[in-house]
């Protein structure tokens, strides 16, 4: 699984949020993502491990973070945590 902490100044996507999308080196196609994510107080954005397909020694993952503020609101991005199994 991906784990990714975040907090917005507002509990409204309409001020701030994150998207993130998740790709596999070579390809233009997200093959997992989470958008319009907020949180007030300190949240995770998670993606599943059934979400992430198969991969073999030597595949890149390429984590895409879009962070979106307005009106003088912020985003903060906290820890970014990478679960596996070898």
């Amino acid at each position: 699984a991906i784990k990714l902490g975040y907090i917005t100044e507002t509990a409204s996507n309409a001020n701030n949020k994150a998207d993130v999308k998740i790709y596999k080196a070579g390809s233009a196609t997200a093959i997992a993502s989470s958008l319009a994510n907020y949180s007030a107080s300190w949240s995770e954005i998670v993606i599943d491990d059934s979400e992430l397909g198969s991969w073999s020694a030597g595949d890149i993952l390429i984590i895409e973070i879009k962070v979106y503020s307005k009106n003088g609101n912020f985003i903060r991005v906290g820890d970014i945590t990478l679960n596996y199994t070898r």
